[in-house]
């Protein structure tokens, strides 16, 4: 098949990555509700990988194609339900990387800014060297409590691929674990 050899593998690779760490990862049918999740007008899924074990449930992965004026654009979504966010309060935090200079710069801090509705969270993951070391070497990351008729829970963005080695898949997982620790009044 000419088509299954131009596609974007992206999705494969990083289902091939988790499996390869012993997480039991699998690449789940196409058109299915998660797909939704996260999911911008400007790009378009390349598909859901259901995690079986942990706080992370599914990892929905989206791409912008490149055009004349831009690159290929990835974004990794992991999903984390949690029953306890409503509607009524919204959190988004997201990375903030400072360089050694602007732009070419070394990454030399990661903090988190945005709104936490008085959870702390952004105190929470700006004080925490392992996830600052998370931030800097997998890129760009942010936080956002979704609530709908087919979701509640959060959704963490990274936005570009990536691979997990033994201890960084581990210290990924922190992050949702803490969000699903929260004291939540939402």
């Amino acid at each position: 098949m000419v088509r299954g050899k131009f596609r974007d593998k992206s999705r494969d690779e990083l289902a091939k990555n988790l499996d390869q760490l012993g997480v039991k990862a699998k690449m789940l049918e196409r058109k299915i509700v998660q797909e939704k999740i996260g999911n911008v007008w400007w790009m378009r899924t390349l598909g859901v990988i259901e995690i079986n074990e942990g706080p992370i449930k599914w990892i929905n992965i989206l791409k912008k194609d490149r055009s004349q004026n831009s690159p290929p654009a990835w974004r990794y979504i992991y999903i984390i339900p949690d029953e306890r966010i409503s509607g009524s309060t919204k959190i988004k935090v997201k990375t903030h990387r400072k360089k050694s200079f602007p732009l070419f710069g070394k990454i030399i801090d990661t903090t988190w800014k945005g709104e936490d509705q008085g959870t702390e969270l952004i105190s929470l993951l700006s004080n925490d060297e392992v996830i600052k070391k998370l931030a800097k070497d997998l890129g760009n990351m942010e936080i956002e409590s979704r609530s709908s008729e087919t979701f509640r829970g959060w959704t963490l963005y990274i936005d570009r691929p990536h691979f997990f080695i033994e201890p960084s898949w581990l210290e990924f997982n922190s992050i949702p674990e803490r969000l699903l620790k929260l004291p939540m009044t939402l």
